[in-house]
């Protein structure tokens, strides 16, 4: 199991990076009474990644193993097309960045985070986590790489979780914050989601390049 979550840690990375429900944690959590909300918004996240990473999982069981190298073949061809995809995500999201200068308009639901419910937050977290087309595609191309550890084996289940928890720790460490030291945590929160916003496009971008070339290169090493 170590080696097959090493190979899947730069998709968890990934998938934990991303500005946006980092962004959206913080707001919930900046808003009055939001302790329960922020944790139930990380518990969402969480088995929002594990079902997504979970069923292509699954999936990847389906493929024939009559002829493991048939089977590697496909594993790869899949990994590769996956790959370009992501490539493909960072090149659209840079020609759609901002001009510089001007602040990245975020998305209208978000201004009414402070506003859901508990039980809101975490479906919005679940949709975010397992719904989002970059984490379909990462997810897609974690779980096709786990599901080698055979469904009815209890390895592939923990290692989903351990991918899972890696993947929900930048939603984690604020819940946490705001938890452990309430005092200072909205100022450094605060912060956190200015440079996020400013630099979203910029990280985005290169979190595309970067994981869509790994698992591109996996695929191909794979063949």
């Amino acid at each position: 199991m170590p080696d097959v979550l090493g190979m899947v840690l730069p998709n968890a990375v990934a998938i934990a990076i991303s500005p946006l429900p980092v962004v959206a944690v913080i707001l919930i959590l900046m808003a009055p009474q939001s302790r329960l909300r922020g944790v139930v918004f990380l518990i969402g996240w969480f088995f929002g990644v594990v079902v997504a990473t979970g069923l292509f999982a699954l999936l990847a069981d389906v493929i024939p193993a009559t002829d493991s190298s048939a089977a590697h073949t496909i594993v790869s061809i899949v990994q590769i097309v996956l790959g370009s995809g992501l490539l493909w995500l960072g090149w659209r999201h840079w020609r759609t960045r901002p001009a510089p200068g001007k602040t990245p308009m975020l998305p209208a639901w978000m201004s009414k985070l402070d506003t859901l419910s508990a039980s809101m937050s975490g479906a919005l977290a679940f949709a975010l986590s397992a719904v989002n087309p970059k984490n379909l595609l990462v997810a897609a191309s974690a779980g096709s790489v786990l599901g080698t550890l055979g469904t009815t084996s209890p390895e592939l289940w923990a290692a989903v979780g351990v991918f899972a928890l890696l993947a929900s720790l930048s939603v984690l460490v604020p819940v946490v914050l705001v938890v452990v030291a309430p005092a200072t945590s909205r100022r450094v929160l605060t912060r956190i989601r200015e440079w996020l916003t400013a630099n979203s496009s910029v990280i985005m971008t290169t979190l595309f390049l970067i994981v869509g070339a790994h698992i591109i290169g996996t695929g191909i090493s794979a063949l």
